[in-house]
């Protein structure tokens, strides 16, 4: 089941949008997919999640990784809410948020969004999508082929193990009016490319 899930996409690209909006303090952004996993040892079956970051616009940071991806990472309070269970929201010494990379030097006209965890380097949900160089600063909706880099992690509601994936995943953002200086330094994203290096491994 999980070398299937990895042969990962076959990079379908489906659609995204974007429109500007004024700067703000705070911003959400959500990935919607279907995941098989369990939550504090309760399984769960190709059920369709949904991930919610509340990310401040001052916490965005920008890393160019291996000199030739771009990334935006928004770190926030991140909650997945899965049905039939109380919402979940992440916790422990990890940070949780938003994320996204250009890996067009990949793969021209291709960027992957979702949420990570940003400590691990761990994709919980993205999606291969069309946004390239998207930066949090505007209002965002981005569809493509779902992806996971499986993992354990830790929630209040207990731990929350993912071992499948499948379909197509959602990502959006209600856009923070702005993005950091290429001078802003952070946090790298590099879980995206890591679903990338799945992909191309299967």
């Amino acid at each position: 089941m999980k070398t299937n899930a990895l042969k990962l996409l076959c990079g379908i690209v489906l659609f995204g949008t974007v429109a500007s909006v004024p700067a703000q303090p705070t911003f959400t952004c959500t990935e919607t997919g279907f995941l098989t996993g369990s939550l504090n040892g309760v399984n769960f079956n190709n059920a369709e999640v949904t991930f919610t970051t509340v990310a401040n616009s001052a916490d965005i940071s920008y890393a160019l990784i291996s000199g030739i991806v771009p990334s935006y990472s928004a770190p926030g309070i991140t909650t997945i809410q899965i049905p039939g269970f109380s919402l979940a929201t992440f916790n422990g010494t990890d940070l949780f948020g938003a994320f996204t990379e250009d890996i067009s030097a990949f793969e021209p006209g291709v960027g992957i969004t979702g949420m990570l965890d940003l400590t691990a380097s761990m994709a919980m949900l993205g999606n291969f999508d069309t946004s390239p160089a998207y930066d949090f600063s505007t209002v965002a909706t981005f569809t493509g082929t779902a992806a996971t880099a499986y993992g354990s992690y830790s929630t209040d509601q207990g731990t929350l193990v993912i071992t499948g994936v499948s379909g197509d995943a959602t990502f959006t953002s209600t856009g923070a009016g702005e993005a950091p200086e290429p001078a802003t330094l952070a946090l790298a994203a590099v879980g995206g490319l890591g679903l990338l290096l799945f992909r191309r491994r299967k």
